[in-house]
């Protein structure tokens, strides 16, 4: 039970940080920072294709937003993984509304990310 109080206490801090980041490179770290802190015990409540691993590019950020908020509403939930899932898509709605205030001029390199496969890039070349 100790370690749900430090959890719970401690999403209002990961929260603030958020708030706080200064540019989207910063917030991707602080993406990265949060998952590392999932124990693997935890992570193995959710199902196996809703696990966010490294945050490669801001986009991640709301690819797993939406994945995670699709399968739980979709019925993922097993047990105990309610509060789990909870946890974890709150993070990142708060960390995606934080991407939309940063805005598109905050310049990041966001190639190789876990993005969709086949995804197309934002910018596209024109002309030959």
């Amino acid at each position: 039970m100790a370690v749900q109080s430090r959890r719970s206490s401690g999403l209002s801090s990961w929260h603030h940080a958020i708030a706080r980041a200064a540019d989207r490179k910063s917030l991707t770290t602080l993406v990265n920072d949060y998952l590392a802190m999932w124990s693997p015990a935890e992570m193995a409540r959710l199902p196996a294709d809703c696990r966010p691993h490294r945050i490669r590019g801001i986009e991640d950020i709301e690819y797993w937003r939406q994945l995670l908020s699709d399968a739980y509403i979709g019925g993922a939930v097993h047990g105990g993984a309610s509060e789990t899932f909870q946890r974890i898509i709150a993070f990142f709605t708060m960390a995606a509304d934080r991407v939309r205030q940063l805005g598109i001029e905050d310049p990041i390199e966001t190639g190789g990310s876990f993005a969709r496969p086949g995804s197309a890039p934002d910018e596209q070349p024109q002309g030959d």
